[in-house]
């Protein structure tokens, strides 16, 4: 028995970010830079480094958030919508677990 599968192709429109994202985004790598060092700061002195791992974490998340270029798009197949990079070439749903080759209109 032989299971092929069928392979869709998605045509995004490829979403310019606007002002208020790039700063938002330059903030929060600014914000998470800082966050990152400060707790490496704390973790080095002896009674700090429970509250630098912490911090650090959330600095990490941040420096994360700020990085990540992402566009939401929606499965062809079973209509779940969900981030992927931007630019990337294909994606797999976490629902159908079906493959999705993208195309980007700029």
């Amino acid at each position: 028995m032989e299971m092929t599968t069928e392979l869709k192709t998605l045509t995004v429109q490829r979403k310019k970010d606007g002002l208020v994202g790039i700063i938002g985004r330059a903030i929060s790598i600014m914000i998470g830079g800082t966050l990152t060092l400060f707790g490496a700061v704390l973790f080095i002195t002896i009674i700090g480094i429970l509250p630098g791992i912490g911090v650090m974490m959330i600095g990490f998340a941040m420096l994360a958030a700020g990085i990540s270029n992402t566009q939401t798009v929606q499965c062809p197949h079973c209509k779940k919508r969900m981030n992927v990079q931007k630019d990337s070439e294909d994606f797999k749903c976490v629902r159908c677990e079906k493959a999705v080759v993208l195309r980007w209109n700029k």
